[in-house]
């Protein structure tokens, strides 16, 4: 019996929603702010208004403060400088992206090919944990020279975000421990908190902008008071001294005014930014299953002898992006900190935590999992432990079989109880999840993962695994590369098409990738995609046109587009579309399933045959599926339901509201779990139509 999601969580679709009404309600605080701060500057100016003209009477100022000439110029003026200002900032936060923050917070980009123990146990978890979320990989900075404990994500988009952490996290956090905080930043990532944290520094900004033209003001009566005090007038003087005192006073209220706002928007953003830890802490713990890794986390950044705090001078501005405070202890640390208090962090997640913090931290050995100093002193003890760094070490996690159901060749073969539906779980990670994914990129040759890693040889990566495989060849054994081109016409197609666009060194690589791919399962080919999705998005943009030209040449070779293909230019050539500016992700249009009907019945058509041959079975998984939303209509024929017709609409449905969109795949899913078993092919959909969402699918379990 296939279960009704009807009342599942599905808790992706509404965080995304709340995120929008969370931006939504730091607008229309920022506008009050602006306001109240028109106010104040107003008064200001007709108080100096009022002193320049030699009046200092109550009945002046209320004169000269409902002067409507004055109102405007000022109300134009405030709204100039604050939303022109905000806007600029979130401008320039949008274009440099997570990359660009991460870099002026003195982030160095890891090098996807590290050989570094400390940085490949970072990599590694970064991977399990994109994978198992279901988005793509995010670029991953390492902050030299930052010996405390700290980490922070960044991006306004979850596939533009990337996660940074200090060389104080990879000196002394165990796996467990950076697991964990891998595990926040990926809460955070996931949950657009991300998008709302830089908002937010878009708006600090612009209030920020009154106290800078307050002190270019008063470093302006410097030279008014130079010039005046030079000219031999009395009565330019005068006029000098006037205009002085009304700079003075301009300059010093602007700089109050500008504090004074900046003060409640510190507060503010404490409030927001504190539950948002919170919940980021327990997602840590939800994902990893191990309290004891975000946990033990939190315990060292409490340890008088590390602390978390950010020297770089651009931190202040960007603290709450952190996971821990950036600032040194102390009372303005306290009261303007926009995180909560450590120990009531760590009593929500360990109840038995007395507030003692440890006095000293020994760092820990990557390799071993264990303190460092302690291997330096009994090296004996540790001398059959792996060498290995791409090995997983010291994690709560128990092997398990390779999921039976991955992106692959389709087949109808029943692979899952259609109850563990994974619509739950989208936009979340779970411990099993994790465990998939490492055991599916352990699975990956690593001379192939490498390859993926690269700069140079991450495109030939792609482009061996979109080749065609002809199934009656086999890929059991490895056929000669020949044989296949002679035997399979679309292969020789796509090798023309391949020889044509790129030089003699890719093709061999691409060849060699190939004949590797032969005799593995194409449940890695995702996952390969992902680790190579940071290093296709450091190409050039002209370089990236051609290559991006030649796989949609690779994939309509055939004259038509497989479901693995098309969740490929899903999860790939869409998004990094976006990234290189050719394409912006889809605007909210629809929120109301009547205004998609006709989009909706040809993909639910679609998932209906494509899951039964027997025209009962179809008419009842497409009524199933169409009671998820309590509506009735006709199936439309198999003959219009064509992969071309599913595309099209699909992509118009990527149009519609987070709320709308949960309630589609909710129905998508009732439909193919109609007969209560889920197969490849079924599961290939769903994950291809989460994809064109904009919903991180997990590794399926």
């Amino acid at each position: 019996m296939a279960a009704n999601v009807q009342g599942t969580t599905m808790n992706f679709f509404l965080r995304q929603d709340e995120a929008r009404k969370k931006t939504g309600l730091l607008v229309f605080l920022f506008i009050v702010a602006v306001f109240l701060t028109f106010l104040a500057v107003h008064t200001l100016i007709a108080f100096a208004v009022m002193l320049s003209a030699g009046n200092t009477q109550q009945p002046d100022l209320l004169r000269h403060w409902l002067d409507p000439s004055l109102l405007m110029i000022d109300f134009f003026s405030v709204s100039l400088v604050v939303f022109g200002g905000s806007l600029f900032k979130i401008a320039s936060l949008s274009s440099l992206q997570g990359d660009g923050i991460a870099q002026s917070l003195g982030g160095r980009l890891v090098d996807r090919d590290t050989k570094d123990p400390r940085e490949r146990r970072l990599l590694n978890i970064v991977e399990e944990m994109a994978l198992a979320s279901g988005i793509h990989v995010p670029n991953v900075y390492v902050l030299d020279g930052e010996e405390h404990i700290n980490a922070f994500a960044a991006g306004f988009t979850p596939n533009t975000s990337v996660v940074s952490v200090t060389s104080g996290a990879l000196n002394y956090l165990s796996r467990d421990e950076l697991q964990g905080v891998v595990a926040h930043e990926f809460s955070h990532i996931i949950n657009e908190d991300t998008r709302i944290s830089l908002r937010l520094m878009g708006i600090l900004f612009g209030l920020e902008m009154l106290v800078l033209i307050g002190m270019l003001l008063v470093r302006a009566l410097y030279y008014v008071r130079f010039t005046s005090d030079s000219d031999s007038d009395s009565d330019s003087k005068g006029a000098g001294t006037m205009i002085v005192i009304f700079l003075m006073l301009l300059g010093l209220g602007l700089i109050i005014i500008g504090w004074i706002g900046m003060f409640f928007s510190n507060i503010i953003r404490a409030a927001v930014s504190r539950q948002r830890e919170f919940l980021a802490d327990a997602s840590a713990v939800q994902y990893t299953r191990n309290p004891d890794g975000i946990g033990g986390a939190l315990k060292k950044i409490g340890s008088p002898a590390i602390g978390s705090q950010i020297d770089n001078s651009n931190a202040v501005g960007a603290g709450h992006l952190f996971i821990g405070s950036v600032l040194k202890p102390g009372f303005f640390s306290s009261m303007f900190d926009s995180h909560p208090d450590l120990t009531v962090r760590i009593q929500r997640i360990d109840p038995s935590f007395d507030g003692t913090f440890p006095e000293t931290i020994d760092p820990i050995d990557p390799i071993t999992g264990r303190s460092a100093i302690v291997n330096q002193q009994s090296t004996s003890q540790n001398a059959g432990a792996s060498k290995n760094p791409f090995i997983l070490q010291n994690t709560v996690f128990k092997g398990t079989n390779l999921p039976p159901i991955v992106v692959g060749t389709a087949t109808a073969a029943a692979v899952v109880d259609a109850s563990a539906s994974n619509l739950d779980q989208l936009g979340t990670v779970d411990e099993k999840k994790l465990v998939i994914a490492n055991e599916l990129l352990q699975a990956i040759p690593e001379e192939l993962s490498s390859a993926a890693r690269g700069r140079q040889t991450a495109c030939d990566t792609i482009c061996a695994i979109l080749m065609d495989t002809d199934s009656e060849l086999g890929n059991t054994e490895i056929i000669p590369f020949e044989n296949r081109l002679q035997k399979s016409p679309v292969l020789a197609a796509q090798w023309k098409i391949l020889a044509k666009t790129f030089p003699q060194e890719s093709l061999d690589r691409i060849r060699h990738y190939y004949e590797i791919l032969q005799t593995l399962p194409s449940s890695i080919k995702i996952p390969i995609a992902e680790i190579a999705f940071p290093s296709l998005k450091e190409m050039e943009k002209t370089n990236y046109q051609t290559f991006r030209n030649a796989l949609v040449e690779l994939i309509t070779a055939d004259k038509k587009v497989d479901l693995f293909e098309y969740t490929l230019q899903q999860y790939l050539i869409r998004d990094l579309d976006r990234y290189y500016g050719f394409t912006k992700p889809e605007a909210v249009k629809y929120f109301k399933i009547r205004e998609i009907l006709p989009m909706y019945q040809n993909v639910l058509s679609y998932l209906a045959y494509a899951g039964n041959d027997d025209l009962e079975e179809v008419q009842k998984a497409f009524k199933d599926g169409c009671s998820e939303l309590s509506i009735t209509g006709p199936i439309l024929p198999k003959e219009k339901c064509t992969s071309f017709a599913f595309g099209s609409a699909l992509s118009e449905l990527a149009k519609a509201s987070p709320i709308l969109k949960k309630q589609l795949l909710s129905s998508f899913y009732r439909c193919i779990a109609s007969d209560g078993i889920i197969t490849m092919k079924e599961g290939e959909l769903i994950r291809a139509i989460s994809a064109t969402l904009d919903a991180p699918m997990p590794v399926w379990s």
